[in-house]
């Protein structure tokens, strides 16, 4: 059955919750397992806005000191202010972590850092590698086929 393959597979699961398919399936879930998937539902979704803040608050202290500079005598100010974004605020930041300074960018550019992260993390649902390479980002989270 294919409601039995959709929560047996970690990426899977994460990748619903991600997508925000999960309601239709946890209606046709036994009691235990449509609370387990909500509070995983729950931690991931938390995690996923967290990260998505806290990029949120590093892009908004980055703008506030840029603001504080004169970029008006360089031939293309926009591109000497997106240069200095890059190299002050994003690659020599020790709170971002490798794998989220290029989400930096979608967020200068004006896209919702909640959506940066979470396609970012959907992007790493195609295999239990992937997303073991961003669960730091996610508090850790596992889930498993059966209750611990």
């Amino acid at each position: 059955m294919m409601l039995t393959t959709q929560l047996q597979q970690e990426k899977d699961v994460f990748r619903l919750v991600l997508e925000d398919k999960v309601d239709d399936l946890k209606a046709l879930l036994p009691e235990d397992q449509r609370d387990r998937l909500d509070d995983f539902q729950t931690d991931l979704n938390n995690a996923t806005f967290d990260l998505g803040r806290r990029l949120q608050n590093e892009f908004n202290q980055a703008q506030r000191i840029l603001d504080e500079q004169d970029f008006s005598f360089f031939e293309d100010p926009d591109r000497e202010r997106k240069k200095m974004f890059a190299v002050n605020h994003v690659n020599q930041n020790p709170l971002l972590e490798d794998g989220v300074r290029n989400l930096m960018f979608a967020v200068y550019d004006d896209k919702d850092p909640y959506e940066v992260v979470r396609d970012f993390l959907i992007g790493h649902t195609s295999t239990g590698t992937k997303v073991d390479r961003v669960r730091h980002l996610v508090n850790d989270l596992e889930w498993s086929v059966t209750e611990e």
